[in-house]
């Protein structure tokens, strides 16, 4: 029986799937288009009917429909995977044999049934709806962001789920339902707190966070904001509040406003700034800026201006400057947070937006704002300059250098300097995950050619594997034959849009070329490892011998 992936790339090709997200033209055996992952005026960006994968020599993405699936909406596969079931009208249910799908789809069943009985009882609650009316948000958008509202009860909603089916095991994985320390049972985690769903890039909810009513707040000691604990489906690192509802916006504006909490997120998109994510209440990480970063590479901070906001922002800077991604912020002066602002002039937000400043500029401004004096300079010199450090994109790092240098009305050197100097403050995790990019030397690119040439055409794949093997034993190399099926499919196509040809004799010809060139890379290759060898250890007859073999094969090589 066939598996879901397999059902799904039956029905549905690569043509099909990256049509509908960019215009593609026809070229020779394939199609080729301005790659919808990074920005060029000339199309690099090619799709392969024959091999149903995609590759660009831009930016060196490539892959098949789920991968590319992944990549334009910045999901998961298995969001991917749905997505495109849902397109090939394949159910996924009769592949499922139990397991962790089974448990998945429960989880996901208890969210839903949550969000439906909060978005229920927050129309039957007078004070809860008032509440959000007084803050500025409309019905619309609470019909938007399906808030609720979590009655000041202990089992209404455990009640709930149980009407539904939902086991009181499901309810607490979900992060619904709390086992009590003494005794037997559970109790609701919410009570008493407008709900705003959390999602994942999919619009899938997965958790929650809970706003406490002031009126409640007032009659007992209790957290402003509590979110629901980590599960199988919510983990806070990896998910960004708003996300889904923003990616599209964010890579069509090219930035990423960030803001603090969900009142400011659902004010910022109901006043149509679209392209607005909310860190809610945890720090930023790695996995929420790679998000970000699929769709764009410049974030725009708009924080509370206190101690812990500015704090937080730097933290985030760092990381985000390790991962070459610029940050402007956008300063309130006159609010204390967006929703205020918003709520009075949405107007002024608006213009705000559109007047963002280099972080760098923002903190030197904030740190001078009183003038220029011994003690702010000392200020810039331990808070700034080590972030400066940190930006690992030089042109941005020239002009952070040139701000503070103006602003302090001293050389830019003295501040190059300072910086250089400075403790190094960017992320380990950065340095460990972020993608490594490694230039081929000349041996390589014609060896991936031949392995795309092999990949692309059955008929000569025999011969270029016999015409290799030998190559490979005269001159002493040891091949990794082991290749990823993704990463052959890759070098399949640069091999047709570099070397392939629909005429059966060129291609032959272009063939017989990469063999030659392949076969002087490699001598050359052996001839230096056997010198150097000589050079250290002195050598022998014998390595000598090798030299001048393969050096007399080399010249009877045709150029």
């Amino acid at each position: 029986m066939s598996t879901a992936v397999e059902t799904i790339k039956e029905r549905l090709t690569i043509v099909d799937v990256v049509s509908s997200y960019v215009q593609l033209d026809k070229s020779g055996r394939q199609f080729k288009a301005r790659c919808p992952f990074h920005n060029e005026k000339t199309p690099s960006f090619y799709v392969s009917p024959d091999r149903n994968s995609f590759h660009c020599f831009g930016c060196n993405t490539s892959g098949d429909i789920f991968s590319f699936v992944e990549k334009i909406e910045g999901v998961a596969f298995v969001d991917a995977l749905k997505l495109l079931a849902d397109r090939a009208q394949v159910d996924l249910l009769q592949f499922r044999k139990g397991g962790v799908g089974s448990k998945d789809k429960s989880l996901y069943e208890v969210l839903e049934y949550a969000t439906e009985f909060f978005s229920g009882k927050l129309q039957t609650s007078p004070e809860a709806l008032q509440y959000l009316l007084s803050r500025g948000i409309t019905q619309e958008t609470i019909h938007e962001f399906q808030i609720g509202y979590a009655p000041d009860s202990w089992h209404q909603l455990e009640t709930y789920l149980g009407s539904k089916g939902i086991s009181t095991e499901h309810a607490e994985k979900g992060g619904m339902i709390v086992r009590k320390n003494e005794g037997t049972g559970f109790y609701d985690r919410f009570r008493g707190r407008v709900m705003f769903p959390i999602a994942n890039s999919t619009g899938a909810v997965i958790g929650f966070s809970g706003r406490i009513l002031p009126s409640i707040a007032e009659c007992k000691e209790t957290a402003k904001y509590v979110n629901s604990p980590e599960t199988d489906l919510y983990k806070k690192s990896k998910v960004l509040f708003g996300y889904d509802k923003a990616k599209r916006a964010i890579a069509e504006q090219n930035t990423c406003i960030i803001v603090e909490g969900q009142m400011d997120l659902c004010m910022a998109h109901q006043a149509g700034t679209k392209n607005v994510v909310a860190v809610s209440g945890t720090a930023l990480t790695f996995e929420h800026l790679r998000l970000i970063q699929r769709f764009t590479g410049t974030l725009i901070f708009c924080l509370d201006s206190d101690k812990a906001g500015i704090a937080a922002l730097k933290r985030s800077a760092e990381l985000a400057f390790a991962m070459q991604m610029e940050v402007r912020v956008i300063p309130l002066t006159h609010s204390k947070d967006p929703a205020d602002l918003i709520l009075s002039s949405p107007d002024e937000w608006i213009q705000a937006t559109k007047k963002s400043v280099p972080l760098i500029e923002f903190l030197v401004e904030l740190q001078t704002q009183d003038g220029l004096t011994e003690e702010y300079s000392k200020r810039i010199s331990k808070e700034v300059v080590p972030l400066i450090r940190g930006i690992a994109n030089s042109i941005e790092q020239a002009v952070a250098v040139r701000n503070v240098s103006e602003k302090l009305r001293i050389a830019e050197v003295s501040v190059w300097a300072a910086v250089k100097s400075a403790p190094e403050r960017r992320e380990s995790s950065v340095e460990t995950e972020k993608k490594q990019v490694v230039s081929k030397d000349r041996l390589q690119s014609i060896q991936d050619l031949l392995l795309g040439a092999k990949a692309a055409s059955s008929k000569d794949s025999q011969y270029l594997q016999e015409s290799m093997d030998r190559i490979h034993a005269e001159c002493g190399i040891v091949f990794e034959d082991s290749i990823p099926e993704d990463i052959l499919s890759r070098f399949a196509t640069e091999f047709e849009v570099g070397h392939g040809s629909e005429d059966e004799k060129k291609q032959q010809i272009s063939i017989e070329a990469l063999l030659e060139e392949y076969e002087k890379e490699c001598i050359r290759t052996s001839i230096e490892r056997i010198m150097e060898k000589i050079k250290k250890t002195g050598g022998g007859e014998e390595e000598l011998k090798q030299v001048q073999a393969l050096s007399i094969k080399l010249r009877g090589i045709r150029v």
